[in-house]
Parts: structure tokens; sequence; C-alpha cells
């Protein structure tokens, strides 16, 4: 299965981010249009805080990627919970495929691999009879 480069999880990670960092920089943006309505010495408030805007820029941006991520982090998951319980023996666990990127790829491959496994145990206890 061929994945298509804007599908893929890189892709996605990477708009992700940078989506963080757009999101960031709008409320610095917003944080600034309101601080110049107070305050008429603006230019003089910002030499002053730039290093304090940098770090909020840097949280925002890491808190904004981290919400945006969570729900592909929440798939790898899930899929390593499935993981864990075919490791233990559980051949009846099916990986609902969610999407047709990367970690969809993988979902499918773990199922096909399971199936694989359960048609072997077939084959083995049938030729032991």
């Amino acid at each position: 299965m061929k994945i298509k480069s804007l599908q893929g999880i890189r892709a996605k990670f990477f708009l992700v981010f940078i989506c963080s960092i757009l999101l960031a920089t709008v409320c610095i943006i917003v944080f600034q249009t309101m601080v110049g309505s107070i305050y008429s010495d603006v230019t003089e408030l910002e030499g002053k805080y730039s290093f304090i805007y940098f770090i909020i820029f840097f949280l925002l941006t890491s808190i904004f990627f981290a919400l945006l991520s969570k729900t592909m982090m929440k798939r790898l998951e899930e899929i390593n919970n499935s993981v864990k319980k075919i490791s233990s023996g559980n051949l009846g666990v099916h990986i609902p495929v969610v999407k047709n990127d990367e970690i969809g790829e993988l979902a499918a491959n773990i199922n096909r691999m399971v199936n694989r496994l359960k048609e072997s145990i077939e084959n083995e206890k049938n030729y032991k009879k």
C-alpha cells in the first residue's frame, strides 16, 4: 500500500507544527494589540519584554503542538495496547484502520499478521489430527 506524501504522518506532524507556530503567532499579535491599546509606549515595552514574548511564543507553540498531535498519539497508543494483547496470546484482537496513512498501514499489517497466525494455528491443529 503506497501512501501519498500529503497523507503521510510526517506531513501531518509538519502541518501540525506549522499550525502551532501560526496559532502562537496570532496569540502574540493579539496580545501586543491589546497591550498597545492600553499603553502608549508600546515600543519601549516591546524592547524590554522581547525575551518574555519569545518564552510565551515557545510555550504557546508547544501547547498547540501537543494538543494538535494528540489524536495521532492516541492512535499509536491504541495500536500499542492491541499489540500487547496479541503478544499475550489474544488473537481475537482487531485494530480499526481509521486513516490511510502510516499508522493505518501499520494497523492493517498487524491485522493481517494476526489473521495469518490464526490460520497457521488452525493448519497445525488440523495437521495433528
